[in-house]
């Protein structure tokens, strides 16, 4: 429809480029899932035990989920830069910026559960005799869980989408990084060499620093090696 395909590429055409380099998209992708899988992991298990403690201590919920609801319109823009210049480009910021943008869903979720329960079938829970602690395993919990599927549903979606974006802004590996030295190659007007790319990101043999490069096969891609090497960003050594 005479629309640049650089601007807006075919399907087949992404299809097929994703085939001829599947072996550094795989990589890639595999440590993308990896971030993703594990923060997740973390801000799950983090949020229900914030959900079950503020659905216990009605007080506290009442001074906490204002600021659980008021810390979302932080950008995360603003913070995933920050978790690199601290902790560098390793595992840790990817992890910490998918599980803050995990954590607000499936809390939210689970506490709109526990308050959806029928106040009359707790009623009855306490007439029959029955302990705080039975009356949340026996009613609350089943009753909640409905909800806490739907935050979990919402939250599998933005860890990859953070983790990829915590990867854009600085990482050895991933896709994120991968878009961006990819995206980088185009501007230049290099072919877009995933396997060459992948080196380049994953810092193999054969490459050799020169500045800040590294020489991979005659050809100079940006040096991927930065937090790796030195446990913190890379423009921190510079000067």
């Amino acid at each position: 429809a005479g629309i640049d395909p650089i601007t807006l590429p075919a399907p087949s055409r992404v299809v097929g480029a994703l085939w001829d380099f599947r072996e550094a998209a795989f990589g890639h992708l595999v440590a993308t899932l990896v971030e993703a899988m594990i923060g997740c992991s973390l801000s799950v298990a983090l949020a229900i035990a914030a959900a079950i403690a503020l659905d216990r201590w009605e007080p506290v919920r009442r001074a906490v989920e204002p600021l659980l609801v008021t810390s979302q319109t932080i950008p995360i823009v603003a913070i995933a830069p920050l978790f690199v210049i601290w902790f560098g480009f390793g595992l840790l910021p990817k992890i910490l910026i998918v599980v803050l943008v995990t954590f607000f869903p499936v809390t939210i979720a689970l506490l709109d559960g526990f308050g959806r329960v029928d106040p009359e079938a707790t009623d009855l829970m306490r007439s029959l005799g029955a302990t705080t602690r039975q009356t949340f395993r026996k009613l609350r919990w089943p009753a909640a869980l409905p909800a806490l599927f739907t935050g979990l549903r919402i939250s599998v979606v933005y860890a990859v989408i953070g983790a990829i974006f915590g990867e854009y802004v600085g990482a050895t590996e991933g896709l994120g990084i991968w878009m961006k030295l990819q995206d980088g190659s185009r501007v230049r007007g290099d072919p877009p060499d995933g396997s060459r790319l992948g080196r380049a990101v994953r810092g193999r043999r054969g490459g050799r620093t020169h500045g800040r490069a590294v020489v991979t096969g005659g050809e100079t891609a940006p040096r991927p090696q930065w937090g790796r090497l030195t446990g913190r960003p890379f423009w921190l050594g510079l000067g």
